[in-house]
């Protein structure tokens, strides 16, 4: 290993990941032990209720069926923008439930949070001497990572018995184009899985969600193992429709190459309010907002769709809202209207995203006047019944289960910070106060959980490596060089289609007829 202040950060990474083959490696070896100690064969468990036999099917209600969990460390490791700031900035900053300065320093003296595995003390408290403690007011640096444990509630989700997957196969020509084989030995491995995500589910775990996540259902019902599916990109957790996943880090790292190349086509559905315009004349009637002089619109004439280019920044981290301001990431979207009922005063819409930033599609909607339906975040109208008296009542019937039953210990959390985390956990110790104050109004499916925005279809365009696009100049004497110009992109490139059905909202419509804008 490198010696001296250069190679410091590549020691500190390698002992990190040594420490992580060695832990999983270790609980690999104790389980095969006491699986043949029993004589039985080592089988996936459902990451829900332990059961192997289970399959997935234990959430339950609004997915509170899972057991209630002593304790779980939450680890989050530290993003570029928080590098420079104050742990106690950060804490309070970027997560909605550690604002309360009070509560925040409740969980430090009891050393309920961690950075690098050692507990961070308020500066209120004082450290008294502790050497085994850093200070809230240290600087984050870059590879840190903080951790809390707490005692774990997940809020409700809104699923289906069973969670639409198909299992597509990477052609032979991608695996031996990009040396797939020679990552992980077997080409049967090179699978992706395209999950239809239902609304109000988050991809993967994330805050204070964790078996209640797409990854974590889809492995319980497809029989992976824990941890084992890897999400490609993200949808927002409202939002439904197609997730590429997998379970190679081979194939997730070529896919995301292919995002972050802009090599990959995205058409969503969204149901706004209102007749969306069909031609330019229509489009006269936008009442867009003035505010932002870089943000504009244009009518393509071509593909019979607006194209938007407005810039947008995030202006509220902790609920997440975004805005088209002048110092925003550039972003363009295209739309196009598909099919418009009168009855309803529902507009059936293509959306077309050029560039990938978050909540682009439905700002964009909302700056032209057209919100989404049921995105109350952006003004859109709220159409479903507010269940979230149904959701605080089973997370308080999850909460007296939970104090009649043992839990699942877990052996990286002492028996003292157990007691200490549930002692101050907010919906144990308040009930339905604190569950109120522990998470959102949309996590608790009281309005805009569920927003009427699908992710419908991806198309993935992979290079054949050594053939290049030929450059044909265009005289008298070549007529058919377009052509032939075409047939060499085509000869050049492989596209990988992906789509899921279409939500129930937009059965009625002729959404077959819909082509990429």
């Amino acid at each position: 290993m490198a010696i001296g202040k250069r190679y410091k950060q590549k020691r500190k990474t390698l002992h990190r990941q040594c420490d992580r083959v060695l832990e999983a490696l270790g609980e690999a070896s104790s389980s095969i032990e006491v699986n043949m100690a029993n004589g039985t064969q080592s089988q996936t468990k459902c990451r829900n209720c332990g059961a192997p036999e289970c399959g997935g099917d234990c959430w339950g209600f609004h997915g509170l069926g899972r057991k209630d969990k002593i304790s779980e460390k939450n680890v989050q490791s530290i993003k570029g923008k928080w590098c420079g700031k104050t742990i106690l900035s950060v804490l309070q900053s970027e997560f909605a439930d550690l604002s309360d300065a009070e509560y925040l320093s409740s969980l430090m003296s009891h050393s309920l949070i961690h950075l690098n595995g050692i507990p961070v003390k308020c500066d209120a408290i004082g450290l008294d001497g502790d050497s085994q403690a850093i200070s809230a007011s240290s600087i984050l640096k870059n590879m840190d990572t903080i951790s809390r444990i707490v005692h774990w509630y997940e809020p409700p989700v809104i699923v289906p018995s069973s969670i639409s997957v198909q299992k597509i196969k990477i052609p032979d020509d991608i695996i031996s184009e990009n040396s797939l084989c020679d990552n992980y030995g077997n080409s049967n491995e090179a699978l992706i899985y395209c999950c239809d995500k239902p609304a109000s589910v988050p991809v993967h775990p994330a805050g204070p969600y964790l078996a209640n996540s797409l990854t974590m259902m889809v492995e319980g019902q497809v029989g992976l193992e824990p941890r084992s599916l890897r999400p490609c990109h993200r949808l927002d957790r409202c939002t439904s429709g197609l997730t590429i996943c997998t379970t190679s880090q081979a194939i997730a790292k070529l896919i995301q190459g292919r995002l972050d190349g802009k090599t990959v086509q995205k058409l969503y559905l969204a149901r706004v309010k209102g007749k969306f315009p069909s031609s330019e004349n229509e489009c006269q009637n936008f009442m867009v907002s003035k505010e932002c002089a870089s943000a504009s619109w244009s009518w393509m004439g071509d593909k019979c769709c607006i194209e938007v280019n407005a810039p947008i920044k995030n202006i509220d981290p902790i609920k997440g809202y975004r805005a088209i301001c002048n110092d925003g990431k550039h972003s363009t979207s295209r739309f196009s209207l598909v099919s418009y009922e009168e009855t309803s005063d529902m507009s059936i819409v293509a959306c077309y995203p050029v560039t990938g930033r978050g909540h682009q599609l439905r700002v964009h909607l909302q700056w032209l006047g057209h919100a989404i339906h049921g995105d109350v975040l952006y003004g859109g109208p709220n159409y479903l019944l507010s269940m979230k008296e149904d959701a605080i009542k089973a997370l308080v019937d999850a909460s007296k289960t939970g104090e009649e039953s043992q839990g699942l210990p877990n052996k990286l959390i002492s028996e003292n910070a157990a007691v200490s985390a549930k002692n101050l956990c907010r919906i144990s110790r308040d009930g339905v106060d604190g569950i109120q104050a522990s998470f959102s109004s949309a996590q608790l499916l009281g309005g805009g959980h569920v927003i009427d925005l699908h992710a419908w279809k991806y198309r993935v365009s992979f290079e054949r490596k050594g053939r290049k696009t030929k450059k044909c100049k265009i005289d008298a004497g070549t007529m058919n060089s377009r052509e032939k110009d075409q047939a060499d992109v085509d000869d050049a490139l492989v596209l990988m289609d992906f789509a899921t059905n279409v939500p129930l909202w937009a059965k009625s419509c002729e959404c077959e007829n819909v082509s990429w804008l």
